[in-house]
């Protein structure tokens, strides 16, 4: 038995044994499955035996694996809480987050509330570009966060939700009968707009680009104006705008896949707890944050455990 365990280890371990699988925990840590797999097999060698066995449900702790786990998660949150009382005010290093235009318009406050209503204010800046560049960004490690569509196959990270593309209009307009169909899109690079003239060739409805930019506010003026239609992810359609049904003339846009992933060899309790915060906002999870924080709970494995409900912007 070694004089000290490796926490990196015990995070590996704790992954598993919520997950009760090595490819979620994997996913869960933003790491390759191999890497994961290892990282266990290390921790068993340091024990001197098995940890899990495998059931038709998946991994499952053997009896030592039972005693390791509540004292690895107390391991780990002393040591994330004295990481976080040590970091002073000024000391904490800023992160960098890459994401879509759209997504931080919507989500990305009460992401940032939620996480700062936890973990304390931390610094942030913020770069948002098309999906290819965020991605792109993050393998050169220029970001430390990334959460935008369609992540790689070689980026290791997490899916956190699926949602719909829709065709939408400005309330009471016409202007999705006009042919060519006038459109209001992102610029060249946005995967989105491939998707929406990708769908209107298939449907061979003649159409025009009548306005683009790289911002969202850009693109919803002549929308909003009734001047052109464009496509938005369901989850940010507003009030003011209406969905564009197939019934209505317009072909289906398929579904996009939002994904949080972060720098390679990125573990800091900062990156970290940003991570957990996304996912328990995207799950819905129905623990409110500042309770958690006015209650003097500390960081991302009592956060990931009993899950978060964002406050209402």
């Amino acid at each position: 038995m070694p004089a000290t365990l490796d926490l990196t280890l015990l995070r590996s371990f704790i992954a598993v044994a919520d997950l009760k699988s090595v490819s979620k925990a994997a996913q869960r840590l933003h790491r390759v499955q191999s890497a994961v797999s290892q990282q266990i097999q290390k921790l068993e060698l340091q024990v001197g035996a098995p940890l899990f066995g495998r059931t038709r449900r998946g991994f499952e702790l053997t009896a030592l694996g039972e005693t390791l786990y509540p004292m690895a998660i107390k391991l780990l949150d002393l040591n994330d809480e004295t990481v976080g009382r040590l970091m002073v005010k000024g000391s904490r290093k800023k992160l960098t987050i890459g994401t879509s235009d759209v997504y931080a318009h919507h989500h990305l406050a009460r992401i940032l509330k939620g996480y700062n209503g936890i973990f304390g204010h931390v610094g942030t800046e913020l770069v948002c570009d098309y999906s290819p560049a965020i991605w792109r960004r993050l393998a050169e490690g220029t970001i430390d966060i990334a959460i935008t569509q369609a992540r790689p196959d070689s980026v290791p990270g997490e899916m956190l939700y699926v949602e719909p593309l829709v065709w939408v209009s400005a309330q009471h307009s016409s202007v999705h009968q006009m042919r060519p169909l006038p459109l209001a899109l992102f610029g060249d690079g946005c995967l989105d707009r491939a998707a929406a003239i990708r769908s209107l060739l298939g449907a061979k409805i003649d159409h025009e680009v009548v306005c683009a930019s790289s911002h969202l506010a850009g693109v919803i003026a002549p929308v909003k104006a009734g001047v052109a239609v464009s496509i938005l992810p369901l989850s940010v359609v507003d009030p003011w705008i209406r969905i564009i049904s197939p019934a209505q003339g317009l072909p289906p846009l398929g579904k996009i896949q939002i994904s949080v992933s972060s720098k390679p060899g990125a573990s800091s309790a900062d990156i970290t707890g940003f991570c957990e915060v996304a996912r328990a906002y995207f799950a819905g999870d129905t623990v409110n944050i500042h309770s958690l924080a006015h209650a003097g709970m500390d960081t991302g494995l009592q956060f990931r455990r009993l899950g978060v409900e964002l406050p209402a912007s």
